[in-house]
């Protein structure tokens, strides 16, 4: 071999080696004693071929001298992706054998600890995307590692309870876990911090969690916020006796639009399927749901109306089409806006154009009136162009007990609102004895629950920050399409929400 072909076989060594030790800098393989001599695409992954190879150490078994022995049978240790295909490190390891003692000792690495197929890079990975809302199986097949292998790293994880404190203001909520089976949760309502997660909602599983605090732990606690699950109170009661309970805001609400809806579906179908005022109070629903300060004047053509209307037209059409809509309607809004209260009965053919406006525009009687839209569209039902206002004000038209229900629905939101308690309990016991039956119910239920009630218009506490932790959780159990192991499934909710991961929105084309 001449002179110039040596040169240029040790050029192209040295080249070839320096482009392998690029491609170790960048799958971030730290180990110096790992030399990578091919690099192959395999069509469905990368694959690096590698060595790990250094000095003969000392013998761990007689303290003598090791010798290099051979090299042991490739290990396939699946790595991060590369360039967006996965990559499998095809790993030879130096085996050495004791001159003395005669004992085989591997070479080891930081790459990946002995006796482990799985590199510390990707377990770290695996801890990251648990922390995230991915399901077990996808995250197995992102990292080309098995199911169990995610389930493993999922169950290091350890969450201990710290028994000696208890936050001021707590949140309680319940969540499905299985169909037909309700979860109990605890949320520190400030820090956002998961404080239970059990198995159950009824007493006895709340009371022997929270006994496992003392006394002075739990009476600490101020504040409470929880929805209108009425076993909660008591319990609530005996283990933090200094607490106040804070019903949540929105099932208050609630329970004031489902009545109204009710009775919406009630007097829509005294009318005709085939009739306009049915046709109407199904299509607008909304507008009589809708507090009615807010509804819009701007005007559509209406299909149900034939006609231009705006929201609240719509509304006052269909509380024209009965008596006992237009009352209740009237109690809804004073209970959202306190109104004054007005009571007639009157009831119309189901035939009748009435029936199937109260039945289509049934949204504008539930909607807030102060929220109507003024944008004027074609109504079908009314064969005009007419905004929400204007649906609304045809619907409260058909009845006079809609009308005067809607009213009271939105001066008692309004009350609500403001959280005026005082007036928003005086209206209530004022007309409780003369409302529609439906109404009757949830005034019973808010009278019976009136301190709780109280404590909801005065303090600024809601389940509003436990209701989105629910919601995360809610996408976590979807995603996995569900867990059979509750164990595993309150890792992932507590691994989700304790773990506080470091926001970054990093856009590398924007740098």
């Amino acid at each position: 071999m001449t002179y110039n072909e040596k040169r240029q076989n040790h050029h192209f060594r040295k080249t070839h080696m320096e482009q392998f030790d690029f491609i170790t800098n960048l799958l971030g393989i730290k180990d110096p004693n790992i030399t990578i001599s091919d690099y192959v695409d395999a069509g469905t992954h990368k694959e690096v071929i590698a060595k790990l190879d250094y000095p003969a150490p000392k013998c761990h078994n007689c303290h003598g001298q090791m010798a290099k022995y051979d090299l042991q049978k490739e290990s396939k240790i699946p790595y991060l992706e590369c360039a967006g295909y996965k990559t499998l490190i095809r790993l030879r390891k130096r085996r050495f054998r004791c001159q003395d003692c005669g004992k085989i000792a591997v070479a080891e690495t930081s790459l990946v600890k002995k006796n482990h197929q799985i590199p510390a890079i990707v377990n770290h990975k695996i801890a990251q995307k648990l922390i995230e809302k991915a399901s077990m199986t996808d995250i197995a097949e992102c990292l080309a590692v098995s199911t169990s292998t995610v389930i493993r790293k999922l169950k290091e994880f350890q969450f201990k309870t710290d028994l000696t404190w208890l936050p001021a203001h707590m949140s309680w909520d319940e969540y499905s876990f299985k169909k037909g089976k309700m979860s109990f949760i605890a949320q520190d309502f400030d820090s956002l911090t998961i404080l239970a997660i059990l198995d159950g909602r009824t007493q006895t599983t709340i009371r022997n969690h929270f006994l496992r605090y003392s006394r002075q732990v739990r009476n600490r606690v101020k504040v409470i916020t929880m929805d209108m699950f009425s076993p909660y109170y008591d319990i609530a009661k005996k283990l933090f006796p200094n607490a106040k309970i804070v019903l949540d805001r929105f099932h208050i609400v609630q329970h004031m639009s489902r009545a109204m809806n009710h009775l919406r579906i009630q007097i829509m179908k005294q009318f005709d399927r085939k009739s306009h005022e049915y046709k109407a109070l199904k299509s607008y629903w909304k507008l009589i749901q809708q507090d009615s300060r807010k509804l819009s004047d701007k005007r559509f053509y209406r299909p149900t109306f034939r006609m231009h209307l705006t929201n609240k037209e719509i509304l006052k059409k269909l509380l024209s089409y009965s008596q006992e809509l237009r009352e209740h309607y009237e109690l809804y809004q004073l209970l959202l806006f306190h109104f004054q209260k007005k009571q007639a009965e009157h009831f119309f053919d189901r035939k009748s154009h009435e029936y199937k406006a109260l039945k289509s525009y049934w949204k504008l009687i539930q909607q807030d009136s102060r929220k109507l839209s003024d944008k004027r569209f074609y109504r079908p039902t009314f064969r005009m162009h007419l905004t929400n206002k204007e649906i609304l004000k045809k619907l409260l038209s058909y009845s006079q007990e809609l009308r005067e229900h809607y009213e009271l629905y939105q001066l008692l939101l309004f009350h609500f609102q403001k959280k005026q308690a005082e007036h928003f309990f005086d209206l209530i016991e004022e007309l409780l004895p003369s409302v529609n039956p439906i109404f009757q119910t949830i005034f019973k239920t808010f009278l019976k629950d009136k301190d709780k009630i109280i404590n909801a218009l005065e303090l600024p506490y809601s389940n509003a920050k436990l209701d989105a932790t629910n919601n995360l959780i809610k996408v976590i159990k979807r995603n996995a399409f569900g867990f059979r192991n509750f164990d595993n499934f309150k890792l992932r909710i507590l691994i989700a929400l304790n773990i506080k991961k470091k926001r970054t929105k990093l856009v590398l084309s924007r740098l």
